[in-house]
């Protein structure tokens, strides 16, 4: 199978050269490609996007195509794989060169025919390099393909621009629009009348209104004149200062919401004595490190709620008349995340539902066309830790995700530590892992949830356009658990579990991350566990539960001696564990082990002495009471 492989990107290589086309999906269907998204020209030179390209794999062995896993037989002495090797198997393409019946013979016939052509282009033109002229004939397609998408984009970014000066929108309060705006129209029909008339159309698009007294801003309408200026009361300087170390060791670890030296660098400045939104921040970072420190001033008379007379100040104003601003939505973000902990969580999820629409408001869930920049990193780091506050909620209490994947393209954080963001150079060192790169890995987790939730806890199953059926669920199941083994395989040395790790802050977020990917795994295959009645499933799910529930509580256990992470999310995620353990010890055959001198029967004992532990502590906040 090998050698087909060069015979594709050969053909693809030739293919402009025998077509009056400029793009070769437009030839060939079998050349066309598809992307997510591509970012504008302006982003990567030439050198860069050549640099970065992928080559197409050869097809997976017949071990690793069976299991559903990686292949590297490419990238293996004698294409012998190491899933192979460890199992001390041949590593063969039996069955996928069985698979292609005549259409081996095609291919043969094809390359025999190349390789006639590229003699005879040697022999007509001895003076031009073949292989040369070919690589930058296919790094013109793929830039015409870049310039073709990336034109789409700048196109809505230049509309919306002109939208928002029309409406006299200020600079920093820029609204987004979407393509499915009708406003979008008004583009096509510029550029047919400039096209009817001979003239160029503009790039630039203006709009004018008419009446535009109907569009100009009502100086009595105000929704936020009825919300005056708060008067916030900080705690004393030592008290604070604990406070706000105590958030960014426990808290901003696993959330990287805030940047760190940013933040204390306004604080000194004393920029929360006369910015709002601001102040509302440090209070709510007040809040939330207040459940970390022994201190009796970080409770009020009558409430047994650390941090309460913190969060008790703040009062979330109604949506603006323009986009919000980056400290409103840290302190939206931060708010959301105290809230979590106080008993009436649950109305948690429509303040996500408001944030995440406010985000949309101010375009910050799409690509910035900026270079990397500090204000693009905060933005992208508000839009994560909302969108994993938001499938970890919509798993543990059973709703759906806000966003879907198809409806964002904000990439990921980079992976650079606070401390090596120099004007926007973001430069972190090499030989020393970023602890960035932990929350960009949870990230893509969630993501993986989200589509479980999407697909398996569906209220009714999803709409088919173009077709009608729906992969078996043995299928989907083992695409969950291929996507799961990919994750895994592709963590930084710095993430995978060690429980003789010795970075305290790689050993706890390596396990968090570990906790939370078994989770994921039990979410999948939960509703396939058969009952008592039934005796055959699609999959062993109940085994494949068992044994990410004990994995889980293996690091539990390990935690016992250096601190639990004491983390709601991950006590949420430790109780269907748990749960999980229980089914298993009960469901021994009658007569054999009793199931309280079961395995999992002890485990589950691990689970509630964490439980209890965390209880005792005197900020505990009710949420944390599982048992």
């Amino acid at each position: 199978m090998s050698e087909l492989v060069p015979t594709y990107w050969a053909c693809r290589r030739l293919a402009p050269i025998f077509c009056h086309h400029q793009r070769p999906d437009l030839f060939c269907p079998v050349l066309a490609t598809t992307s997510r998204s591509i970012q504008l020209p302006t982003m990567a030179s030439r050198h860069d996007r050549s640099a970065s390209k992928k080559r197409r794999l050869t097809r997976a062995c017949d071990m690793c195509k069976r299991k559903k896993i990686r292949c590297d037989g490419v990238e293996m002495p004698g294409n012998q794989c190491t899933n192979c090797l460890n199992s001390k198997v041949h590593c063969t393409h039996v069955e996928v060169l069985r698979n292609l019946g005549t259409a081996k013979g095609y291919v043969e016939s094809l390359e025999r025919r190349l390789q006639k052509l590229t003699q005879l282009f040697k022999k007509l033109l001895p003076e031009v390099d073949i292989d040369q002229e070919l690589d930058d004939t296919e790094d013109s397609i793929d830039e015409e393909n870049e310039r073709t998408t990336a034109k789409d984009e700048e196109t809505s970014i230049l509309l919306s621009y002109a939208v928002n000066r029309t409406l006299n929108f200020a600079p920093q309060r820029q609204r987004y629009f979407g393509k499915s705006n009708a406003l979008f129209l008004i583009q096509a029909v510029a550029a047919q009348r400039a096209h009817y008339l001979g003239k160029h159309p503009s790039l630039n698009p203006s709009f004018s209104l008419k009446q535009g007294e109907h569009w100009a801003a009502r100086p009595w309408y105000n929704p936020r004149h009825r919300y005056p200026t708060q008067e916030y009361e900080f705690p004393e300087e030592d008290l604070l200062k604990a406070l706000i170390d105590a958030y960014f060791e426990h808290e901003n670890c696993f959330l990287p919401l805030l940047h760190r030296p940013m933040f204390e660098k306004a604080l000194q400045d004393q920029v929360h004595y006369h910015d709002e939104m601001f102040g509302g921040t440090v209070l709510m970072v007040c809040a939330l490190g207040a459940r970390w420190v022994d201190d009796r001033r970080v409770f009020t008379e009558g409430v047994d709620m650390a941090g309460w007379s913190y969060f008790d100040q703040i009062s979330l104003p109604p949506p603006p008349d323009g986009p919000v601003s980056l400290g409103e939505m840290q302190m939206y973000c931060l708010y959301i995340t105290y809230h979590q902990l106080i008993p009436t969580a649950r109305t948690m999820w429509i303040y996500l539902g408001t944030a995440f629409r406010l985000i949309q408001d101010a375009g910050m869930h799409m690509r910035s066309p900026n270079p990397p920049n500090a204000q693009d990193e905060l933005w992208k780091r508000v839009f994560w830790c909302l969108m994993f506050l938001d499938i970890s909620y919509a798993s543990v209490f059973g709703h759906t995700p806000t966003l879907n994947y198809e409806m964002f393209d904000i990439d990921y954080p980079i992976e650079c530590d606070d401390e090596y963001w120099e004007n926007d150079a973001f430069a972190q060192p090499k030989d020393t892992p970023s602890s960035i790169s932990f929350f960009v890995q949870l990230m893509k987790l969630m993501q993986i949830l989200s589509y479980i939730l999407r697909v398996t806890y569906a209220v009714r199953r999803p709409l088919h356009v173009f077709t009608a059926n729906r992969l078996p669920e043995a299928q989907i199941l083992a695409g969950f658990d291929s996507s799961l083994n990919e994750w895994q395989a592709a963590l930084p040395d710095s993430l995978r579990w060690d429980p003789r790790r010795r970075e305290e802050s790689f050993f706890r977020q390596s396990a968090f991350l570990h906790i939370t990917m078994y989770y994921v795994q039990i979410q999948a295959h939960r509703p396939y566990i058969p009952g008592p009645d039934q005796k055959h499933s699609v999959m062993p799910s109940l085994a494949i539960c068992s044994n990410a529930a004990l994995s889980c509580m293996r690091i539990v256990e390990t935690q016992k001696y250096r601190g639990y992470i004491e983390n709601v999310h991950i006590l949420a995620y430790l109780y269907p564990a748990a749960m999980i353990l229980l089914l298993r010890a009960w469901s021994v055959p009658v007569g054999d082990t009793l199931p309280s001198a079961t395995q999992e029967m002890k485990f589950v004992q691990v689970c509630l002495d964490m439980f209890k532990r965390c209880q005792k502590r005197p900020n505990a906040p009710p949420a944390f009471i599982f048992w």
